[in-house]
């Protein structure tokens, strides 16, 4: 997430306009105004009355209707639009609202503050910062609190206690107002199988350059936060969610969703798209399963080179690797792949119960990259090479035991998580498995309820992710969570501990040397 200041209000009005057009039409697919003014200008009250248009479908207030592909708006008479004053930078004190319902209508009301003709002054709607977070999918609500839309207009006579104004341009006019944002409906499907994904929760991001250009929000007149948008549905009913998304430039940015149905995690990424501001999009989606992908690494620096090493004496039968998911090899310990470009990939694959042996320090098997690579995907993969995406369950102890132990070039991948599906535990299986893993930031969900001895001992100790993961266990083994998180030095909060039986150790050391704690 990354806060800016927008250095004029009047370019970000004005930006919206200038993308928007002059229709909410369908898609599939400044130079500084500068007057002297006096060091304290007079305020006074006035009455201002400005005809205001949405141009057809050029933006929405709260009334929004989908009629086929076209998103209609109107006016509503309770609306209350606020008033700014660019030329001499200060709010006006008051709003103005709507005389009758419709796409056309007359904006009237008092306001306090200082005016001049020729002023520039910019209506918005709603009158409140914008916050795009905590949407639920609906249009309705996004009728209701998030479809923000400004107009640009001109003081044309100030009579007593009177203002008139018109819209900016220089056909004059009724103010054309337009929204901040597009409205995007997704339809989210299952690439895989075709079905429908009724999802929770998708989060929404479009990056250029690796920063995010979605605005979360935005606190007028100049300053706006960048990050990217996560819609909760608490009773989903369809695979369809709407969303207001407000776009920070018109580049053609990397769009990536991610979302949940409670079970499964989905993701989709795309290069090269343009949204606008103050259009009407339909996407159909077509998202990949998390646990339908195999344990993979991927490039962000060329050149990185992926191992898999085993211990002397092992008996663990060398797994598959593949490079494009379709074509699969015989792997030998200890190769080196190399990754020569940025984003190439290596998936693996076996059929073993662990990859450790039960007792023994150095016993293990481990990855190791020598520049930075992304990792994500299932790594029930290595246990089942044709049945990991519904494996759920560990049978022999030590299982992933250091599977990526002091791997510092190991980091999470924007959007595709790391799935550790097991909700079936064994002894040791998850032992330091992220141990000194400094790059990793975000830990992956942890769904079992039932403990095993040691399961989740020194699994993140020494690691760099900034949030716990959910531990949602009532049922608890000796040692369980033992050092589990020792000496994280960027996690600001514990996890929610809701078994109220204890056994042997199994907080023991959990958030020792924690210097945030």
């Amino acid at each position: 997430m990354e806060t800016s200041r927008i250095r004029e209000f009047k370019s970000l009005s004005l930006a919206a306009l200038l993308m928007a057009g002059a229709a909410l039409a369908a898609c599939s697919g400044d130079d500084n105004i500068v007057e002297e003014q006096p060091a304290n200008p007079a305020q006074h009250t006035y009455t201002m009355t400005v005809e205001a248009t949405k141009g057809g479908d050029a933006a929405a207030t709260r009334a929004l209707a989908l009629d086929g592909k076209t998103l209609n708006a109107t006016w509503q008479t309770t609306d209350e639009v606020a008033v700014y004053n660019y030329t001499q930078q200060a709010a006006l004190e008051g709003h103005l609202s709507p005389q009758s319902d419709g796409a056309s209508a007359t904006l009237t009301g008092s306001l306090t503050g200082s005016v001049a003709v020729d002023d520039i002054i910019f209506l918005r709607w709603p009158s409140v910062d914008a916050d795009y977070t905590g949407q639920d999918g609906t249009l309705a609500t996004i009728a209701q609190r998030y479809d923000y839309t400004t107009g640009t207009a001109k003081v044309t006579s100030v009579d007593g206690t009177t203002i008139g104004a018109e819209d900016s341009s220089p056909s004059g006019g009724p103010v054309l107002f337009t929204n901040n944002q597009a409205i995007v409906k997704f339809t989210l499907i299952d690439k895989a199988t075709g079905s429908p994904i009724n999802a929770t929760q998708l989060t929404i991001d479009a990056k250029f350059n690796g920063e995010s250009r979605l605005i979360q929000s935005i606190t007028y007149p100049d300053v706006y936060t960048l990050g990217p948008i996560t819609i909760d549905r608490t009773t989903p009913a369809d695979n369809v969610i709407y969303a207001a998304l407000p776009f920070s430039s018109q580049a053609k940015f990397t769009f990536a969703l991610t979302a949940t149905d409670g079970t499964n995690t989905y993701t989709y990424e795309k290069a090269g798209v343009t949204m606008l501001n103050g259009r009407y999009y339909e996407v159909k989606v077509k998202m990949t399963n998390s646990q339908a992908t195999p344990l993979t690494f991927e490039a962000k620096e060329a050149g990185a080179s992926v191992t898999f090493k085993t211990y002397t004496g092992s008996t663990v039968s060398a797994p598959e690797y593949s490079i494009d998911g379709s074509n699969w090899t015989h792997y030998t310990w200890g190769t080196a792949i190399t990754l020569a470009n940025v984003g190439d990939k290596v998936m693996f694959r076996g059929d073993n119960a662990t990859y450790a042996a039960s007792s023994g320090t150095d016993a293990v098997s481990t990855f190791t990259c020598d520049k930075d690579c992304y990792v994500y995907g299932n790594v029930m993969s290595l246990v089942s090479s044709t049945s990991y995406e519904s494996a759920t369950t560990l049978t022999a102890g030590s299982t992933f035991r250091r599977l990526f132990y002091r791997n510092t070039h190991l980091l999470n991948h924007p959007t595709k998580p790391i799935v550790l599906p097991a909700t079936t535990l064994a002894d040791n299986c998850y032992f330091s498995m992220f141990e000194g893993c400094s790059g990793l930031t975000k830990a992956p969900t942890l769904p079992a309820t039932t403990m095993k001895l040691g399961c989740y001992m020194q699994m993140f100790s020494e690691a760099g992710i900034a949030v716990a993961p959910a531990l949602p266990a009532t049922t608890l083994a000796q040692s369980c969570y033992e050092m589990m998180f020792y000496e994280c030095p960027n996690l600001t909060m514990p996890p929610g501990l809701p078994a109220t039986k204890l056994e042997t150790l199994c907080y023991a050391a959990m958030f020792a040397l924690w210097p945030n704690l």
